[in-house]
């Protein structure tokens, strides 16, 4: 909390590209604070002027590997929502714990612990159908300790911004 000064809650968007969208969530939800999370140095470099250009002190930029960061540098319970925008498919979509590829258990048991249990969830927007069949069964089949429910669990009839999955936490 100390990054934005106040006790709202945090939402992170990961690989947020050139931060058009965590640019305009920040603009439009300002009771909320946003993680905008991106590896290459160019598109960093893009959301940080973004940011200064639009004067948004409830949007903070993580450069560098979303994945080592959630599972090495955030403290459990951190975020109340964390969205991946489009994703890239694994580069062999037979192989989901290809080299590089974002979307692996590890980081679905990385989302979990960060996630707050009151939060919004997880959400993942593709337009890429394989994508979504090789992700799902590895989120649904994600266990729990045997006194709580599973991290995460299938939501009925999706709608434009509810999650196809809903964090359990």
């Amino acid at each position: 909390q100390s990054i934005f000064r106040n006790d709202a809650p945090i939402c992170l968007e990961v690989c947020a590209g050139a931060g058009e969208w965590a640019v305009s969530r920040a603009k439009e939800c300002t009771g909320l604070n946003w993680v905008a999370s991106e590896i290459r140095g160019d598109r960093i470099h893009q959301i940080c002027t973004r940011m200064l250009n639009e004067g948004l002190p409830n949007l903070a930029v993580l450069g560098g590997d979303a994945a080592l960061a959630l599972q090495h540098h955030t403290q459990p319970n951190t975020f109340s929502a964390i969205w991946v925008n489009y994703p890239e498919p694994p580069p062999d979509h037979d192989d989901t714990s290809a080299n590089g590829w974002l979307l692996t258990l590890g980081f679905f048991e990385s989302v979990h612990a960060a996630l707050t249990p009151s939060g919004e969830g997880f959400y993942i927007v593709s337009d890429n159908l394989t994508l979504l069949d090789t992700v799902a069964p590895v989120l649904l089949g994600m266990h729990a300790a045997d006194d709580e429910a599973p991290p995460f669990t299938p939501r009925s009839g999706t709608m434009a911004g509810q999650p196809a999955v809903k964090h359990a936490g």
